[in-house]
């Protein structure tokens, strides 16, 4: 049973208590598992005088060096979207700058694709919806649903799912993705690649795509948006 929008009151007798618009029900349970958040350990460094945040985590530069140049941190303890891949992206940009004294990469939050191995799985990139009406950003919003996918329709996989894509209203630069959908883990990454590439819609409309697959769904998103938009 899943159960959104409630509040933990307390656990007793085997019971977890929920409370949700105001009313307390009981949900038996033999385990708990708390997800509030992670903190730093600092207590291995604490003696280098390393400049911290507000949170506790190192501040790091666009090379990822600390306030002390010859020390660098990646990875969760920078506090920058504590995800694997996240680390992996630090690291090569810590070492190209260490071999080459500079790097062609700095890092960037949005550019990080992230998934929830769920059925269907969830996978998100770029800017939110939210984050783009609180930047006033002229954008659009296109939404295919999994019930328009060939693919889906032979998996037998169209009750739920769907991808939406955020473009920017005049210049159909990709701005963000979110997918709910079968594959979404490995689908992101093409929205990933096209957020770091700066590529628009019309540049997807023009890629070809295999048939029947998931990944095609960008094409059908993006073929009438090109196609009404085509100047003549």
């Amino acid at each position: 049973m899943l159960n959104t929008k409630t509040k933990d009151k307390k656990y007793e007798n085997g019971q977890l208590l929920l409370e949700k618009e105001d009313e307390i029900f009981a949900h038996p349970t033999k385990n708990i598992l708390l997800a509030i958040g992670r903190q730093p350990q600092n207590d291995g460094f604490s003696g280098l005088k390393i400049d911290l945040d507000n949170r506790g985590f190192l501040k790091t530069n666009k090379f990822m060096q600390t306030s002390v140049p010859n020390i660098y941190a990646i990875g969760d303890i920078t506090g920058q979207m504590m995800l694997s891949s996240t680390a992996y992206k630090h690291g090569d940009i810590v070492a190209k700058h260490i071999l080459f004294g500079s790097s062609d990469e700095e890092f960037s939050a949005e550019l990080i694709p992230w998934a929830i191995y769920s059925i269907p799985e969830i996978a998100s990139v770029g800017k939110t919806e939210k984050q783009l009406l609180n930047l006033d950003v002229d954008f659009q919003k296109a939404k295919i649903f999994a019930k328009n996918l060939p693919r889906a329709h032979a998996n037998g996989e169209i009750e739920a799912g769907f991808i939406e894509l955020f473009f920017h209203s005049k210049t159909f630069e990709i701005l963000g993705c979110n997918i709910f959908l079968e594959e979404a883990s490995l689908l992101v990454n093409q929205i990933a690649l096209a957020l770091s590439q700066k590529l628009t819609i019309f540049d997807l409309q023009k890629m070809a795509y295999t048939h029947p697959s998931l990944n095609e769904a960008f094409y059908y998103l993006c073929r009438n948006i090109a196609f009404s938009n085509l100047k003549k």
